[in-house]
């Protein structure tokens, strides 16, 4: 598995590629260079944000669960339920989802106690709704949003694929070296 400063260097190499995409995409939902570019600067900054604080290693203690700082224990009772590198942290598709769904609980738990106590006037269920109609109003920014959280989540899953492989190449060449020496030593013990 890659180190936390492995993945933070990938994330920052990969962004200007995840622009172009985004951007390209963003273009060909609104042909303004104009709006594109600042939709898109959207995306890298969520992308970034997916890299460094929302990818999947915020199942243990990490470096990106300490960037939470204060707020780093609500990933607490996440860590318990997921174990690491399964597919509901490192899954492309599973793990995002999963890590948007438990944080919009934590947000409609925090407004059913705020509406509780009269500080907002929206219940749970109007809170959905608010959501639902924010999303289908702003399709261009959502889609944005969840499409970098998406590459920051997959860029992480692909680069732990990457260097584990790699790792088990070396060690079995390592391996494959060993066994011949060992080999090469017994030989001459028996002649």
């Amino acid at each position: 598995m890659a180190s936390g400063k492995t993945h933070d260097k990938v994330t920052v190499i990969m962004s200007p590629f995840v622009a172009a995409i985004v951007f390209l995409i963003n273009l060909s939902f609104n042909s303004e260079i104009v709006s594109s570019t600042i939709v898109t600067s959207l995306g890298v900054v969520v992308y970034m944000f997916g890299g460094y604080m929302f990818s999947g290693d915020i199942d243990v203690k990490s470096r990106e669960t300490n960037r939470w700082g204060p707020f780093k224990f609500i990933w607490y009772p996440y860590q318990k339920l997921f174990s690491h590198r399964s597919i509901f942290t490192h899954g492309f598709i599973l793990g995002p989802i999963i890590r948007l769904l438990y944080i919009y609980v934590i947000y409609l738990m925090i407004g059913a106690w705020f509406y509780s106590l009269d500080l907002i006037s929206l219940s749970t269920k109007e809170i959905i709704q608010a959501t639902y109609v924010l999303i289908g109003e702003n399709k261009q920014i959502s889609f944005n949003i969840i499409f970098a959280l998406f590459l920051g989540s997959g860029l992480h899953t692909t680069t732990d694929l990457i260097y584990s492989f790699f790792k088990k190449i070396i060690k079995g060449k390592k391996r494959g070296r060993k066994y011949k020496k060992n080999k090469r030593v017994s030989r001459k013990r028996i002649a």
